[in-house]
């Protein structure tokens, strides 16, 4: 099983991303990369091999002037990866982060329905560059970012075109801010760090700058930025996505998500891990 971890906060986030992976370690892996933004874009470091080939990359990047910046809150957001091939040979190319525009992916699981995908991308001008189904990820929340630019929205609309069992981080640099979304919650828990805003998809291990966290789901939708996590540690941005909670086995996975019974319109309280927590209803 790939690893990942996003995080949004106030520390330069290149060690938090390496320690964060270090304890995904024991899943196994083939190839590990990281992507952080920059002033003007994203930079992404992969290598093939153990961390301490990333590692490695990553002293190389550093000497030619990668130097993760913060937005004008002060805030450094990158996501990270271990990957255990499924799709394409390991190799550099194929390793995660996958660029599109301005988002970078990182996906766990597998997408059933990627060589459709990518054959409709491709009509449209996208050129993919590894053999991978996450690129195709990448490449759809980019052309959905072109007719809805808000990135919270167009990652829950990219989703509903997904078929299969996955949990993905996107990051992007025009927006500054991070999304994370799952549509299995048997094997792809997320779980996002409020204080630090750190995400990993493990239930175990603990990061060093972790302090409060909340799992995300299926079929939930998690935005972390400054405004919807400010450094109070108000919260993470989450929907439910009916889309998916559909296409998952409707009320069983309503069930499990504990919403409060009688809950509608757009927000509705959850229960259980944040009893106070907002949980807005995609339409």
């Amino acid at each position: 099983m790939c690893g990942i971890v996003g995080y949004v906060g106030a520390r330069p986030c290149e060690e938090i991303l390496v320690a964060g992976l270090e304890k995904l370690e024991y899943r196994g892996y083939d190839s590990a990369g990281v992507a952080m933004m920059i002033p003007g874009g994203i930079e992404k470091v992969r290598a093939v091999g153990n961390l301490a080939k990333l590692k490695e990359a990553l002293e190389v990047a550093e000497r030619q002037g990668l130097v993760p910046a913060p937005d004008e809150n002060g805030e450094y957001t990158g996501i990270a990866h271990t990957r255990w091939a499924t799709h394409g040979v390991p190799s550099e190319r194929n390793a995660h982060p996958h660029v599109s525009g301005s988002i970078a992916v990182v996906h766990n699981g597998i997408i059933e329905n990627y060589e459709s995908l990518r054959s409709e991308l491709s009509a449209q001008g996208y050129v993919f560059t590894s053999d991978t189904d996450t690129e195709s990820i990448a490449h759809l929340i980019e052309a959905t970012l072109k007719g809805e630019p808000d990135l919270f929205t167009a990652v829950q609309i990219a989703c509903r075109r997904l078929v299969g069992a996955y949990a993905i981080a996107v990051i992007d640099q025009q927006r500054r801010a991070a999304v994370f979304a799952t549509a299995d919650a048997e094997e792809h828990l997320v779980r996002a760090v409020v204080a630090e805003r750190v995400a990993v998809d493990a239930a175990v291990g603990e990061i060093p700058v972790v302090e409060h966290q909340r799992f995300i789901e299926a079929a939930q939708v998690a935005l972390v930025d400054a405004d919807a996590a400010p450094r109070t540690g108000a919260g993470v941005q989450l929907a439910i996505d009916q889309h998916i909670v559909d296409r998952l086995g409707g009320d069983s996975i309503r069930d499990r998500l504990e919403l409060r019974p009688g809950a509608v319109g757009r927000h509705a309280e959850q229960r259980g891990r944040n009893p106070r927590a907002k949980v807005r209803i995609a339409e």
